[in-house]
């Protein structure tokens, strides 16, 4: 639908030809004339989904499963179409981030000569490794 909108933009801004507009968005200029027919088929398996849904939280597979049981006759591909295009998908739940706190966190020297590594005093104690 969004190259259709842009297609009657350059239409009505430019006051293009629809052949032109078409042309510009590399689309079809059948795109202004054709009529879906799916709606009228997709209005009856919207309502046996939203039958089989109620008003509980049930996922793509369940709700297809359920469907098939009351009308077998309905193929899985025409329900899963109907379900992602009517907004029946469920949103993913965020895991809950646990944030890295250490138990024993790394103090910063915050002036010069505070902390002396190891490696800088074993000439002074005499061990070599």
């Amino acid at each position: 639908m969004q190259k259709q909108e842009q297609v009657t933009y350059l239409e009505d801004t430019y006051k293009v030809s629809h052949a032109w507009a078409c042309s510009v968005v590399s689309v079809s200029r059948t795109i202004k004339y054709y009529q879906k027919k799916m709606p009228a088929k997709d209005a009856q398996i919207k309502t046996m989904i939203e039958q089989v849904i109620g008003c509980s939280r049930k996922g793509r597979n369940k709700v297809i499963c359920l469907v098939q049981k009351k009308y077998p006759h309905i193929s899985g591909s025409k329900i899963r179409r109907v379900y992602e295009q009517e907004g029946f998908s469920l949103h993913r739940r965020l895991k809950r981030r646990i944030k890295n706190q250490p138990a024993n966190p790394i103090e910063i020297p915050l002036v010069a000569n505070q902390e002396w590594a190891m490696d800088f005093m074993s000439e002074v104690l005499g061990c070599f490794f």
